[in-house]
């Protein structure tokens, strides 16, 4: 009775060992990493597109052998089984072959012209992108040379008095002129001033050549490096490594002045550019446009040698226009004149 009991029980434990060990076997065949899951047959058998059948039929057969549900104890044989049995259905027939192979070249062609068409826009682009970046460097330097010949043609000034007695009417509670100041403290907010907003080009004219802002506006660069009656007055703070600029405008009262907000984050032309649309939205001139003849008049906007505006005006009406200082109107009768 007990020796069958101890055979009972060895039984027992050797059943239950057989067991972990098929799931520990099962286990570790189903965590193991399995290659890279692909359509394409060649890569499936392991072999070139140049193999030949025998080449192809043999590579078949150690593939069927190793992915076979009977020796391979993988839960996913069947499914790797299958996938070489795929790929030799396709490789194995010299016609499906011969179809598969016209297929993939022709998706091989489109691949390569899309990768083509690809590389040739980014080409494009880059050219594009050193072509602007070549014209903003040129511009930079052509402005940089026009804003360093227009350095002496700022006015001098350096305190209150000297500015009440050039920008000031007699009664010194309006002012006479327009003004564009800069203030700089240091070498860093001269600079800026200097390389990034072209301080005062285009406002201030070249040498032997007027501008359409002569005359109507003064300008003048304050260098100082404590404060003023002069710096307190337009409230520039010392030791900035910022351009203080200003604009006092024809007319307002004394203690009224536009502000420039100077962005660090824009540079070089972009900045000027910025610079420049600011002072010209200070500068509109509010023109007055009548037509006192009997017959419809057209009239033309010009600015900087482009028509920015073409309008025809019937008889006696008139439109009120806001105008920079560059821009030019040209009044015509269409029927007589020509351009």
């Amino acid at each position: 009775m007990t020796t069958v009991s101890r055979k009972g029980t060895i039984f027992i434990v050797l059943t239950v060992l057989s067991f972990l060990l098929d799931a520990t076997t099962a286990i570790k065949f189903h965590n193991k990493p399995s290659g890279p899951k692909t359509s394409d047959p060649y890569k499936v058998l392991g072999v070139k597109r140049t193999a030949t059948d025998e080449d192809i039929q043999k590579a078949y057969r150690q593939r069927a052998k190793e992915t076979h549900p009977d020796k391979n104890p993988s839960p996913r044989a069947n499914e790797e089984f299958r996938r070489v049995t795929d790929a030799f259905e396709t490789l194995g027939d010299p016609a499906n072959r011969r179809r598969y192979d016209a297929q993939t070249n022709k998706e091989e062609q489109r691949r390569r012209r899309a990768r083509e068409q690809h590389r040739r826009r980014e080409q494009q682009k880059r050219q594009r992108e050193d072509r602007e970046r070549q014209e903003r460097q040129r511009r930079r330097m052509e402005m940089a040379d026009k804003a360093r010949a227009t350095q002496d043609r700022v006015a001098k000034i350096s305190n209150l008095e000297q500015f009440e007695r050039m920008v000031l009417d007699a009664s010194r509670k309006v002012y006479k002129t327009h003004c564009l100041m800069m203030f700089v403290s240091n070498k860093n907010a001269e600079r800026r001033g200097d390389e990034d907003l072209f301080f005062p080009y285009p406002f201030a004219g070249e040498p032997g050549r007027g501008n359409a802002y002569e005359g109507m506006l003064l300008i003048t660069k304050v260098r100082f490096n404590a404060q003023s009656d002069l710096t307190r007055f337009f409230r520039a703070k010392s030791n900035s490594n910022v351009p203080h600029i200003i604009f006092a405008k024809r007319g307002d009262a004394v203690g009224n002045f536009q502000i420039f907000f100077y962005n660090p984050k824009r540079r070089g032309v972009d900045a000027h550019g910025e610079f420049k649309g600011w002072v010209e939205s200070l500068l509109l001139i509010e023109a007055i446009v009548a037509n006192h003849h009997s017959l419809p008049v057209d009239y033309l906007v010009v600015r900087n040698d482009n028509i920015i505006l073409h309008e025809s005006l019937d008889p006696d009406y008139q439109n009120t226009l806001a105008l920079q200082a560059q821009d030019r109107i040209l009044a015509f009768d269409r029927r007589l004149d020509t351009f």
